[in-house]
């Protein structure tokens, strides 16, 4: 529905991306024995549904962990963020963010109350 709504008809513009989501895909949605990554088309989609179902798995990863999409497919993270936070509804409703981590809470020292510029600590 993210992408629907951010891309329409067209979807998310996979040009120099395919590889990532394809190896992105393999990676979350293993099929056992099959001996080889799988793919949207081991699931019944048509090579046209494919690239939508690639888009939707890649979406659903920086959903639920941001840091591993951003680590494992940088470019892709970059597209989804892209369209999302452009989008003048979606970006109202949901923000993909560049920086992730600890990042975000202002670093280790804060989480952990340490300052890192005191010697004791």
């Amino acid at each position: 529905m993210i992408e629907d709504l951010a891309a329409g008809l067209r979807g998310l513009p996979i040009k120099g991306l395919k590889p990532e989501l394809e190896n992105l895909y393999g990676t979350l949605t293993p099929v056992e024995g099959l001996g080889r990554p799988s793919r949207p088309q081991d699931f019944g989609y048509s090579n046209v549904e494919a690239r939508h179902e690639l888009a939707a798995e890649a979406i659903r990863a920086y959903l639920m962990n941001p840091n591993f999409l951003k680590t494992a497919a940088p470019k892709t993270a970059a597209a989804i963020r892209a369209m999302v936070n452009s989008h003048p509804t979606l970006s109202k409703l949901i923000q993909f963010n560049a920086l992730g981590g600890l990042a975000v809470l202002g670093g280790a020292d804060e989480l952990i109350g340490e300052n890192i510029d005191d010697p004791e600590g």
